[in-house]
């Protein structure tokens, strides 16, 4: 890698930090969306959203997330970074972090190699830090006028530290994903992904993310999604529920 490419990585890692903070349930991030694999230099995207109720409920929740890309020839470089707050009745109730750094090569228009790091924290759901560091592959199935359809697999290890934990508990898992982008029409587009990591070790021991959205473009940059999201972690930490799910609707803004 020449000196520039170096300098850009760095830059890179320095922006993973001031988007994270400290080192976010350990949510599954969606490190797949948001990027033209065609453009070549600098590319990324903001979004957020914002709700608030009042009377006999007061509680407000604020989302936001931000993501940048580096592409030169068949290297890639993707960080981003997503924080979600809620309160109620002034309380914090909710707080989640997770910024991921990934790094992809393309081979030819088909296969790719990935690799990735990704730090996470949750004191909501008992997870005071999750580190994750895999390396695998991707092939591209299919990838023509808007349509994607794609599958990949690698190799992680996790290093988990819950509240009230003793230590770091270490863990090889499976990260396999499918992935699929079809254009429904002109400015309207299906989304959907879904990660599944069992642990080598005990495939009993498993985690699941699905991903769906219907995405609308309102201008070049700006669109609007609407879409569910679901998570379930077969074993977590005492006191935390398997399965989480939550719906939303919000701006997404591409630069």
């Amino acid at each position: 890698m020449g000196s520039l490419r170096v300098d850009r990585f760095l830059c890179l890692v320095i922006l993973a930090m001031l988007l994270t903070g400290p080192a976010a349930r350990g949510a599954i991030l969606n490190s797949l969306r948001g990027f033209s694999d065609a453009q070549e230099g600098w590319s990324g995207g903001l979004s957020g959203s914002y709700s608030a109720s009042g009377g006999n409920t007061e509680e407000t929740s604020f989302k936001a997330a931000a993501s940048v890309q580096w592409q030169s020839g068949a290297e890639q470089f993707r960080l981003l970074g997503n924080g979600k707050r809620t309160s109620t009745a002034g309380t914090e109730t909710a707080r989640a972090l997770t910024g991921h750094l990934r790094h992809n090569h393309r081979f030819n228009d088909h296969l790719s190699s990935l690799s990735f790091v990704q730090v996470q924290e949750n004191p909501f759901q008992q997870l005071k830090s999750r580190t994750l560091v895999g390396v695998g592959g991707r092939w591209d199935i299919l990838n023509r006028d808007g349509s994607e359809l794609a599958l990949g697999a690698a190799h992680m290890w996790e290093g988990e530290r819950l509240e009230g934990g003793d230590g770091r508990v270490d863990q090889q898992r499976l990260s396999a994903f499918f992935s699929v982008v079809w254009p429904l029409r002109e400015g309207l587009e299906l989304d959907s992904l879904a990660f599944y990591q069992p642990a080598w070790s005990d495939f009993q021991d498993w985690r699941l993310f699905w991903q769906t959205s219907l995405d609308v473009e309102l201008t070049g940059t700006l669109s609007l999604f609407t879409g569910l999201q679901v998570e379930h972690d077969s074993r977590p930490a005492a006191g935390v529920e398997k399965t989480d799910w939550e719906t939303s609707t919000g701006f997404s803004l591409g630069f």
